[in-house]
């Protein structure tokens, strides 16, 4: 039985530069309202825990001002870059791509 026809994939499917901004834009904003809602989460609970301890009724707004928002700022930068830097090291750029 001869082998006449073949199904040959040279190399990966390269994304435009374009596609790659919009990809990194996209998931770091979608990774920074999800860091915002999880560490926002997180500090309600710890600051009710420390409220059942105290006694005393905890000032939520620290959750949001002091936890959450520097969170979201912090991840949203880190995770376009990390998302940049995946996306070169997965698919690498071609000459042709600009």
């Amino acid at each position: 039985m001869s082998h006449t026809h073949q199904l040959i994939l040279r190399g990966k499917p390269r994304l435009p530069l374009g596609q790659r901004l919009a990809t990194a834009t996209l998931v770091a904003i979608l990774g920074a309202a999800l860091t915002f809602f999880a560490a926002l989460f997180c500090a309600i609970l710890v600051m009710l825990a420390f409220g059942m301890v105290r006694s005393s009724r905890p000032d939520m707004r620290m959750a949001y001002r002091l936890v959450a928002i520097p969170a979201a700022l912090v991840a949203l930068p880190a995770l376009f870059v990390f998302t940049l830097w995946w996306q070169a090291r997965v698919r690498p750029r071609t000459a042709t791509e600009i």
